[in-house]
């Protein structure tokens, strides 16, 4: 086995993921691997934990979805057919991309996981993993990343709110808000 959770544990909640999946809100991640197996086990989990999954099944689609999903979160393998996912990760921080990546792989050599650093991945784990360790992992790179970033002035039409200072106006007279009001 590739994981070191038994699998059977993770499709017990498969009806309850099937059913909540496609309303979920959560971080969305996509999932670069090839092995049906550990991919069914991460979709599974994943969305169990509440995050939307997307799958590519080798590095050249893994590699398209990345750049045209906007995803907030990558699982990467490195052996991958097409393109392998050094490979994947390097394109992508050439190209100014800066999703969060964890590489999820069987590579344990200490230069495979210096390698992938060095090319841009956040962290690198090694199969058989733990699923609560990827989790922490997961949730790790998020909050480091603080998400996607809000910018500080939103504006429609007259109307403009901070978020960094709390202030709404309009037409540039302020207008007065509990923090509660703000909020909503």
């Amino acid at each position: 086995m590739w994981f070191s959770e038994d699998i059977d544990t993770v499709k017990q909640f498969n009806h309850r993921v099937n059913e909540t999946s496609s309303s979920s809100s959560g971080p969305q991640i996509l999932i670069i691997e090839d092995e049906p197996t550990i991919i069914e086990f991460l979709r599974t989990g994943l969305a169990y934990e509440g995050y939307q999954v997307v799958v590519a099944h080798n590095g050249r689609s893994g590699l398209e979805q990345a750049m045209a999903n906007g995803v907030d979160l990558i699982i990467l393998d490195l052996m991958l057919p097409d393109l392998d996912g050094l490979e994947v990760c390097r394109r992508l921080r050439e190209r100014g991309q800066g999703v969060p990546i964890i590489m999820l792989t069987a590579r344990q050599e200490v230069t495979d996981r210096v390698t992938g650093l060095d090319l841009g991945a956040d962290d690198y784990l090694t199969k058989p993993f733990s699923f609560a360790e990827l989790l922490a992992r997961i949730r790790a790179v998020l909050r480091r990343r603080g998400g996607r970033p809000e910018p500080a002035s939103l504006q429609v039409a007259d109307v403009e709110s901070n978020t960094e200072t709390r202030e709404v106006r309009r037409a540039g007279r302020l207008i007065e808000l509990t923090p509660t009001e703000f909020g909503l």
